[in-house]
């Protein structure tokens, strides 16, 4: 697989923030190479920037590039061995991405073990605490893992496995495959959102599961455009569950400088009643009772 012209500019630009940052630092290289004010609440010389790239752009063949690019420039150090952090969005992607590159056959895999020597090994974030010290000394370990692994918001109880607890919300639109040019212009008229096709690839799928976006955007949307019968009766309840999540939501990032570990983010014993008691009150509502996937709970 080749790169694209728009996939080597990114490339390119990315190499040239990392240069500026061994220079200057963090925010210098920032200020230079993007010219707006760069965020120093969080991460202060941590290197924190954000590549973009469209839907069906290659991002996951990017990233096989870009890592060879950082280490070699901003971790010449490591000698190309260590660990490489890679998060994706949900765990269906997490899924697709261990199976591209755990395939040695894979056009993404062959990119990192012709950087790497054929020295990558590949690890799920459950398979990471099987990793030992010479795997780390020997290879370039990359952990692959969902944000959902890190949205884990109260702790239930302690055996030998922690359990946890998590609530996320969604908007999803799921039409015939044929029909992707509505999706298409639903997402462009309200700026937000993915579009995705199912397994069989019969139907596509709009879904927003920004928890901001969904507060902000979709919510307001539907108060101006009255939705009519079991639909707003359906909606009231979501928008309800919305609210909830979001006011709940972590405002910063849930770590602590200096201390092990993420800090909990503990919730009012209210407002978790009230999502199980809505939870319930949609049942009647919905033609067909399952486990929504806006009330989830995972161990």
């Amino acid at each position: 697989m080749e790169l694209k012209k728009y996939q080597l500019r990114t490339i390119e630009r990315l190499r040239e923030y990392l240069k500026e940052l061994n220079k200057f630092g963090a925010k210098h290289a920032f200020i230079s190479k993007v010219g707006e004010k760069y965020n120093e609440e969080f991460f202060g010389e941590i290197p924190f920037v954000c590549v973009k790239i469209p839907t069906g752009g290659g991002k996951t063949f990017v990233a096989c590039h870009l890592v060879k690019e950082i280490i070699d420039i901003s971790l010449e150090d490591k000698l190309e061995k260590g660990i490489v952090l890679w998060f994706v969005p949900s765990e269906a992607i997490k899924t697709q991405t261990l199976r591209k590159l755990n395939d040695k056959n894979d056009p993404h895999r062959a990119i990192l073990d012709e950087y790497f020597d054929n020295k990558v090994r590949i690890f799920s974030n459950e398979e990471s605490l099987r990793i030992k010290k010479e795997d780390i000394d020997n290879n370039l370990c990359i952990i692959i893992s969902s944000l959902d692994a890190f949205r884990k918001d109260k702790k239930l109880n302690r055996t030998n496995t922690p359990e946890y607890f998590r609530w996320s919300v969604e908007f999803a639109i799921v039409l015939r495959s044929d029909d992707r040019e509505i999706l298409e212009f639903i997402k462009e008229t309200l700026d937000c959102g993915n579009i995705s096709l199912t397994k069989d690839r019969n139907q596509v799928r709009y879904y927003i599961q920004d928890t901001e976006k969904l507060k902000k955007i979709i919510v307001p949307f539907f108060n101006t455009n009255r939705l009519y019968g079991k639909k707003h009766n359906d909606f009231c309840l979501w928008s309800e569950a919305v609210e909830i999540i979001y006011r709940n939501k972590r405002k910063s990032i849930n770590i602590k400088k200096g201390k092990r570990g993420f800090t909990e983010n503990n919730w009012n014993p209210n407002d978790l009643k009230r999502l199980k008691e809505i939870h319930n009150e949609m049942r009647p509502i919905k033609s067909k009772v399952k486990n929504w996937k806006w009330l989830e709970q995972s161990t």
